[in-house]
């Protein structure tokens, strides 16, 4: 079973916020300010990357998310193999069970998450936070193209955190995603 970290960080659907207020679904790449540790100690494997999104009107656009490290600038740890479609009318988890770059994080360690979104079709829930707790960048193509090797294109702060949180299980333990899938696959036995 996945450990979390990012907000939520207890495996449980977001509360105590709302739809994004800002300037929902304009391709912004959102960097949060705020680092979260990861849970454990020593190697932990990333199982999930997810936010929690709904499309806004009758299109539908698309999603991906990526893990930095907390340097300044923050290096590009991990990211979503590919872009994920944004069609659910009510909020869901959205994300990542596939990746591209290093899978593996250090239990303790801190991290930032990043979401870009294409499209004025989607939004993302998010609560009121500090100034400057999250980074945006407008106007990019990462949900195609990847997201850049540093976070330092940053163009604007907003004092909002953005619902956004990574799965992880110890080295040598079973992700929760293929562990459903073989659960699945034995129950239709």
């Amino acid at each position: 079973m996945s450990s979390y970290f990012g907000w939520p960080n207890d495996g449980s659907d977001p509360s105590g916020g709302g739809d994004n207020s800002g300037n929902p679904g304009y391709a912004f790449v959102y960097n949060f300010a705020t680092a979260y540790t990861c849970p454990g100690s020593g190697d932990q494997n990333i199982d999930v990357i997810q936010t929690w999104m709904k499309k806004v009107s009758t299109g539908a656009g698309y999603v991906r998310l990526a893990i930095y490290t907390v340097a300044s600038p923050g290096l590009l740890v991990c990211q979503g193999n590919a872009k994920v479609g944004v069609t659910n009318a009510t909020y869901a988890w959205l994300g990542h069970s596939a990746f591209s770059g290093t899978t593996v994080l250090s239990g303790g360690s801190t991290y930032r998450i990043s979401c870009v979104s294409e499209s004025t079709d989607t939004c993302n829930y998010e609560r009121a936070a500090a100034a400057g707790t999250e980074h945006y960048e407008g106007a990019t193509t990462y949900y195609d193209d990847g997201f850049p090797a540093n976070d330092s294109a940053a163009t604007g702060t907003r004092a909002y955190e953005k619902s956004m949180r990574c799965g992880v299980t110890a080295a040598g333990g079973v992700p929760r995603a293929r562990y459903k899938k073989y659960y699945d696959y034995r129950r239709a036995q």
